[in-house]
């Protein structure tokens, strides 16, 4: 009977000691959030475009990076990938590493040292822009726990060959729909990445896509009538381009 009760008890103590746990571990969570250095984001870090377009027979390509707070510093580390997320050596960011003033204006300038490119087609990699907001001494010892967190910018840049087929401007009236085994195939005969927005079949709407150069997908309804937009190399969408499919 003894045993029975202290069994009993001890099971009661663990539930009350993992209650007590659960709750204090909260509070440290919800403290961290609180004391999240959330001051920039009236403002912040912003790229001065949504995508790049660098051309092959040009050194380099700059974009601005502007910082839009008050009162805030920011460490911006940067740094170009492929797809597969894997940073691609051959084209440098400078200054790779920078402090951001506040209402200040910088410029990463990218150069590319692969002669060895494709000139057929664009390449695409993805410019990465990552800011660390800083810490005053007074804000650490005004806050036993300070969590900050870095911002991560991610924007497509094209490696744009010279000597291309045809423009830019005329890609999207190039693109093409067609059935194949009760699927509607979108292609891409461009040299020209295509990102494809406002989609929708039959007035359904349905998922962007992006288009590699001379690639197709199918999409995922069937239908006759194809309405969409691009995006173009100001990051503006294009005109509505309406396809009918027989």
């Amino acid at each position: 009977f003894l045993f029975y009760h202290l069994n009993i008890y001890n099971k009661s103590w663990k539930v009350i000691m993992f209650r007590i746990l659960i709750k204090y571990i909260l509070q440290i969570l919800i403290t961290f959030v609180v004391l999240v250095n959330i001051s920039y984001a009236a403002g912040g870090i912003a790229l001065g475009a949504t995508r790049l377009i660098y051309s092959q027979d040009k050194k380099q390509a700059s974009i601005p990076i502007i910082n839009s707070t008050g009162d805030k510093r920011f460490l911006i580390n940067a740094w170009v990938e492929d797809s597969s997320a894997k940073t691609i050596k051959s084209v440098i960011v400078t200054p790779p590493m920078l402090v951001s003033e506040p209402k200040a204006e910088n410029s990463l300038r990218i150069v590319n040292t692969d002669q060895s490119l494709v000139q057929d087609r664009e390449t695409l990699y993805y410019l990465n822009v990552q800011a660390i907001p800083s810490v005053s001494k007074k804000e650490l010892e005004e806050k036993n726990n300070v969590l900050q967190l870095a911002i991560l910018s991610r924007i497509k840049v094209m490696m744009r060959p010279t000597k291309l087929a045809i423009q830019i401007d005329e890609a999207p009236n190039l693109l093409t729909v067609s059935r194949l085994n009760n699927k509607l195939i979108m292609r891409n005969p461009t040299p020209y990445f295509m990102t494809i927005i406002n989609l929708s079949v039959d007035g359904v709407e349905q998922e962007g896509l992006m288009l590699a150069p001379f690639s197709e997908m199918a999409l995922n309804k069937t239908g006759s009538t194809i309405l969409f937009q691009t995006i173009n190399d100001y990051g503006a969408f294009t005109q509505k381009t309406k396809i009918d499919i027989q």
